[in-house]
C-alpha cells in the first residue's frame, strides 16, 4: 500500500548528469528569419534533457546550406563542446 502524497516545503533537489551527445530536429521555421530547434541531450543513450534553441537574424543568414554550422551553433547555445 501506498501512501499519500505528502507536501514539504520547497527545497533544492539537484541531480547531475555526464552528457554525452545531443540530437535535435526543426521545431519551427519561418523563411528567412528564424528557426527552432528542439534539442534532446543524452548520456550514452538515454534522454535526459529537451532544450529550445531559436537561431535567428544573421545568425540564420549564416546558415546557408552547411548543417555543420547548425551543430556548432547549438552545442555553443546549449553550452557544450564537441568532441573530436
Amino acid at each position: 500500500m501506498e501512501s499519500p502524497q505528502v507536501s514539504i516545503k520547497p527545497v533544492d533537489y539537484v541531480i547531475t548528469s555526464t552528457l554525452t551527445s545531443f540530437s535535435f530536429n526543426v521545431l519551427d521555421f519561418t523563411p528567412f528569419q528564424s528557426v527552432t530547434f528542439r534539442v534532446v541531450l543524452f548520456t550514452d543513450n538515454s534522454p535526459k534533457k529537451v532544450e529550445k534553441v531559436v537561431m535567428q537574424g544573421e545568425d540564420y543568414a549564416r546558415w546557408g546550406q552547411d548543417d555543420n554550422y547548425v551543430i556548432q551553433y547549438i552545442a555553443k547555445a546549449i553550452g557544450v563542446e564537441l568532441a573530436s
